[in-house]
This record gives C-alpha cells, sequence and structure tokens, in this order.
C-alpha cells in the first residue's frame, strides 16, 4: 500500500508540471491515474474493514475526479478537432494545427503504392478502397473523431460532468499534491494543514519580521538578503544553495516562501517525499527544473524532503549548485544542459545523512541553517497571534494545555487551533478555554504530551515483545500502519521524547517509555 501511494503521490508530481506546461492532456491523464491507485486502495480498505481509510482514500478518489474536470479537454479538444477539419478542408495552412493545445496524434504510415488501407479503430479492422491522398485524410478525420469519443466516454465512465471549468485552478493543483498521501498515511489525523491553511485564511507571516522564533536562522537570511539588494541580485547563496535543517514543523517550508517574498521572485516548490529511483521519479523532477529553465526568471527553487531524492537525482544538482546549469539526457540519451540565470536553491531536511557528501558539501559553500525546536513563550506567542485572526480570545491555561500537546511543533498546533475555533463556533463562544481544550483533546485522544491513540499502541507492542524490541516491519504490521507512517510520522517524535531507541536487532522501548506506559494505567 506504501508503494502506491508514493506513485499517486509521484503522478500528482507529474500533474502539477504538466499542468505548468500548459499541457492539459497529460495533466488530466496523471490526475486520473492517480486517482485509478486511490481507488485501488479504497477497495483493499473496504475489505480490510479499515472505516477511517475508507472514507480518506474515497475522499481522495473525488478530490481527484473533481480535479479531473477542472482540466477537462473539452474545449482545446473541440479546438484541435475544429482545425483538423478545417486543415484537412483545406480551409488553413497546417502551421496553425501545431500550434494547437493537444497536438495532433502521429498518424500510421501509410505508402502511396496502397490502394487498400485498413485502420485499427478499437480493434476493428475497416477496408476501404481509396487513394493514398483521401486514405490519409479520412485516417486525421477519423483519429480526431475517435479521440473525442474517447474522452466523452472515459469522462461518462468515471463520473465527471460533460460542462465542466475549462481552466485548471492553480490553487487546488498545489493543494492537492500537499494534501495526497498525507492524510492517508497517518491514519487522518491532521498532520500537515497546508491546503486547511488556505482555506480557512489561516495567519501566514507576510515577512521575516513577522516570523516568530529561530531567531538565528532568520537574523542570517535577511543579512544575506540585505547583501543581495545591495549588489542588485534577486538571489543568496551564489556559490551553493540554502540548507534548512531541523525536525517537522518547525517551520522550514514557511521560510523558504519568505525568502522569495523578500527577494521579490516567486517560490518554485517541490515535494520530494515520494521520489523513488526510477524513471517517473526523474520525470517529475526533470520536468519541474525544465519548466522553470524555460521560464528563465528569478526564483527560489525550494525542495522539501529532500534526503528522500535518490543519489542518482541528488548527483545532478552538483551542476547546478555549482555552475547553475542542470545536465539531464533527453529521450536519445544525449546530454542537454538548461542553464537557469537567477536563482536561489532552498533544501529543506529532518536527515542530513540523507544527502551525498558532495551535495551537503555545496551546500557548506552556501548558507546551512538550523532550526531548532520552540519554546514555550514562543509556542504562546504564536498561538495569540493566530487565535485573534479569527477575532477569537483565549486563557492562559489554554494555551499551556495546547503547548503541552504541540510537539514544539507550529504544524501541531495550526491543526488543534483550526479544530478549537470550531468548536468554539458550534458553541458560539468567543474565548478558548480549558474545558473546550479539555473537550477537544478528550474526544481526539491526544495524551498530555501530545501522543496520539496510534503512538500509545506502538508503545504498548513493544512493551509485549521479547525484550521489548521489534524491528520496524513488525511494529508497522503490528498496529495496522504502512513502515512510512512508522518511520516519517510516528517514530521522530517517539525517539525525540526518549520512548525508544534504535539498537542491532531493531527498535527498543526504554525505562522511561515503561515508566510513563505505567504511569498512565495508575491514572498518574
Amino acid at each position: 500500500m506504501q508503494d502506491k501511494i508514493i506513485k499517486a503521490n509521484i503522478k500528482i508530481n507529474e500533474a502539477i508540471e504538466y499542468a505548468k506546461f500548459g499541457d492539459r492532456a497529460n495533466c488530466r491523464a496523471a490526475i486520473l491515474d492517480a486517482a485509478d491507485i486511490y481507488y485501488e486502495l479504497y477497495e483493499a480498505f473496504k475489505v480490510q474493514g479499515k472505516e477511517n481509510l475508507i472514507k480518506l482514500s474515497e475522499k481522495k478518489v473525488k478530490r481527484l475526479i473533481e480535479l479531473a474536470a477542472c482540466v477537462r479537454l473539452s474545449k482545446p479538444t473541440a479546438i484541435f478537432i475544429d482545425n483538423l477539419k478545417k486543415e484537412i478542408d483545406g480551409k488553413v495552412p497546417k502551421e496553425p494545427l501545431a500550434q494547437s493545445v493537444v497536438p495532433a496524434q502521429k498518424p500510421a504510415e501509410i505508402k502511396p503504392s496502397q490502394s487498400k488501407n485498413v485502420f485499427e479503430d478499437k480493434g476493428q479492422a475497416i477496408e476501404e478502397d481509396i487513394s493514398w491522398q483521401k486514405a490519409q485524410e479520412e485516417f486525421k478525420k477519423r483519429k480526431a473523431e475517435q479521440m473525442h469519443k474517447d474522452f466523452d466516454e472515459l469522462d461518462e465512465g468515471r463520473g465527471i460532468p460533460v460542462e465542466a471549468a475549462e481552466d485548471i485552478p492553480e490553487d487546488m493543483l498545489k493543494g492537492v499534491i500537499n494534501e495526497i498521501a498525507r492524510d492517508l498515511e497517518c491514519g487522518g489525523e491532521s498532520e500537515n494543514l497546508e491546503i486547511s491553511k488556505k482555506e480557512a485564511g489561516f495567519f501566514e507571516p507576510q515577512s521575516l519580521d513577522d516570523f516568530i522564533g529561530q531567531t538565528q536562522v532568520v537574523k542570517e537570511l535577511k543579512e544575506a538578503i540585505a547583501v543581495a539588494k545591495v549588489d542588485g541580485q534577486k538571489h543568496i547563496a551564489p556559490k551553493g544553495g540554502v540548507l534548512f535543517l531541523g525536525n517537522k514543523g518547525l517551520g522550514k517550508t514557511t521560510l523558504m516562501e519568505l525568502v522569495a517574498k523578500e527577494l521579490g521572485v516567486k517560490c518554485e516548490f517541490f515535494d520530494a517525499s515520494g521520489l523513488r529511483r526510477d524513471v517517473s521519479s526523474r520525470k517529475s523532477f526533470d520536468l519541474f527544473l525544465e519548466r522553470i529553465a524555460k521560464e528563465n526568471v528569478p526564483v527560489v527553487i525550494a525542495v522539501d524532503e529532500i534526503h528522500s531524492m535518490p543519489q542518482d537525482i541528488q548527483s545532478r544538482l552538483l551542476t547546478l549548485l555549482q555552475k547553475r546549469v542542470y545536465s539531464n539526457l533527453d529521450a536519445s540519451g544525449l546530454a542537454i544542459n538548461l542553464p537557469i540565470k537567477e536563482f536561489t536553491f532552498i533544501g529543506a531536511t529532518t536527515e542530513p545523512q540523507g544527502l551525498l557528501e558532495t551535495v551537503y558539501d555545496r551546500f557548506n559553500k552556501g548558507l546551512i541553517c538550523t532550526l531548532v525546536d520552540y519554546t514555550p513563550e514562543e509556542l504562546k506567542r504564536i498561538i495569540d497571534q493566530k487565535v485573534s485572526f479569527y477575532n477569537l480570545a483565549i486563557t492562559e491555561g489554554a494555551k499551556d494545555e495546547i503547548v503541552k500537546r504541540g510537539r514544539s511543533s507550529v504544524r501541531e498546533i495550526e491543526s488543534y487551533i483550526l479544530k478549537l475555533r470550531g468548536k468554539a463556533v458550534l458553541a458560539n463562544k468567543t474565548e478558548i478555554d480549558e474545558t473546550l481544550t479539555g473537550q477537544f483533546f478528550e474526544e481526539a485522544q491526544i495524551d498530555k504530551i501530545g501522543l496520539y491513540a496510534k503512538d500509545i499502541e506502538i508503545l504498548e507492542a513493544l512493551k509485549s515483545a521479547p525484550n521489548r524490541t521489534l524491528s520496524e516491519e513488525n511494529i508497522a504490521n503490528k498496529v495496522h500502519i504502512s513502515l512510512n507512517e512508522f518511520q516519517n510520522k510516528r517514530k521522530p517524535y517517539l525517539v525525540r521524547k526518549g520512548f525508544i531507541v534504535t539498537i542491532n536487532r531493531g527498535q527498543c522501548l526504554t525505562e522511561k517509555a515503561v515508566k510513563y506506559l505505567n504511569e498512565r494505567e495508575t491514572g498518574e
């Protein structure tokens, strides 16, 4: 199942890149491929009886189908067919057809000597005794008509409305890639809220001055940006790049966007968490950089989870960081170099050991920033900032309860505030107090230090295991989650709390964790 989620994630990455290129046909195909993958997961979860995952995967399928409807090819396909028919009738020259939104499908070669020609149309052979010129015209017309028919049949079969939006909503495309897979992987717990923040109008810092915490990192970025402005440049760290190190939820993505805002350039974001050592992954990243090179404008290239990049893709970054040229191979295997004149490359990682040494050294020539956990005081300021955006008040006691469970993660705290705001609205309250927070955390089964029910289940599985030790695969199987969810969503916080350690035999429960579990049982 983990592999399917990764494949869907890659397909959505491809769809975004195709959309930005204006290639609606391939964009739509990639989205529908992802929908098919999530439908397979939906069917599998139905068999297993996993209710929460059934609902989540069904939601993904519906979202992707809606997105595909927005990218429907009715208008460009109609333009293509009209142009094609006019070309066949001799009413327009051939040149405009080459500029059509949907490229013409190359017909099978028909030799002039043939007097009878066979056309394959869904497996049915059609023989017609016509001249070569008429055969070519008839072939084009049939392909155009069949293309339109196939789109309509495909849409009807998938439940996509015939009349649909003509344009691709950019926010929706960006949102889907941020949402896709993560909700499903974490069993429905809201650990990524990049869509919700936009949809709810969530407060976001508009400049580095608005950013709370990470004082040293913000200072270094401000200094680098100030120097760039004095030099009349729209990029920083020209001899390498910028690397953000730190745990999840500390603001790495927000800082990427703020650097772009301060420089007055676009921020092009790429999530590398789903990349694997395969053709699809390389193609997805190649498309991303090719589009940036073709646009040729100052830009921040922001790559999240850069350690997840396979080594063959990481190695391609060397010429980009050193010579500001992206080297790639075309379909025929020939090397092509794509210069990108003015850019700031920012990578973000929770696992710097996953980077090639040569790539890490290249960042050393630029700027490496280590993000630290927020202090309780900083988190309370962030809570005040975000709650006031909704014209709500919050008690000190409620803030204390949120901070205790916040995992020092702004992302986690944002998740809590969004849900608490909903409860306050339903209860017709203008203040979030201890009663409201207490009810929320009890219903969500989040304990006093921010552990979810699934985290406790992991600790209990280790406690009952021989020597309190299990492999990562066995842990994931015992608590019915993917290996990826355990490694990326569960394990990091449990390690930070000192509850599990890695040994030769696998993951081992600590005495600290045993003590905590015993305290929970006795209600201390």
